[in-house]
């Protein structure tokens, strides 16, 4: 009896070493399936945006209160602002209360306005300006989505601001872009990375 549940035994386990018949493996995932799922992910945040009117707005404005950052936490009673954007490249920013200190930026120009005068905005200043800019959403997605040689790339769940988001990203010669979208609400996070 000993013998034969250990002969059982011997044959249970040689079975279960043995291979089983391949399965049927499922493609990898093309390209143009990748760029299709981020295609697809880009247009449900710009239906969550507006839509054609959000991709049609040509003005905007906006007034608030702006502050300095320390360590992640605002510094300071902040300033008060007035924002007026034009696409696709006028942005006027009107600070103080007495809406006395003005940022300018035309094209690639930026000015500095106050009770001085006008002055050329320093290039540091104008370099960061330019780069935020031109690497916004409203760029990425009116600019770049429509020029050729723009490569879409689905990069599947991440974290953004520490919440589940789904991430697609966007290549065009000189620089990527990758949107992270709230996989809830698919609202904005955004990250941009500017190629060297």
């Amino acid at each position: 009896m000993v013998k034969l549940l250990a002969l059982l035994l011997l044959l249970t386990c040689a079975a279960a070493q043995t291979p089983s018949a391949p399965q049927a493996q499922s493609p990898a995932p093309t390209a143009d399936d990748n760029a299709h799922k981020a295609k697809t992910l880009i247009d449900r945040m710009i239906q969550a945006l507006g839509g054609q009117a959000w991709l049609n707005l040509q003005t905007v404005s906006q007034e608030g209160r702006t502050y300095s950052f320390y360590h992640d936490q605002p510094t300071g009673a902040g300033a008060l602002y007035w924002r007026f954007w034009k696409w696709p490249d006028k942005d006027r920013i009107e600070l103080t209360k007495q809406r006395d200190w003005i940022i300018l930026h035309t094209g690639d120009k930026g000015y500095e306005i106050t009770f001085r005068g006008v002055t050329p905005e320093v290039q540091k200043n104008l370099d960061d300006y330019l780069r935020r800019r031109d690497n916004s959403l409203e760029y990425v997605v009116r600019k770049w989505l429509n020029q050729p040689g723009t490569a879409l790339f689905y990069e599947g769940h991440s974290l953004a601001a520490r919440k589940q988001a789904l991430s697609a990203g966007a290549t065009l010669r000189t620089s990527s872009a990758t949107k992270k979208l709230n996989c809830t609400t698919i609202t904005r996070r955004c990250r941009v990375s500017p190629r060297p």
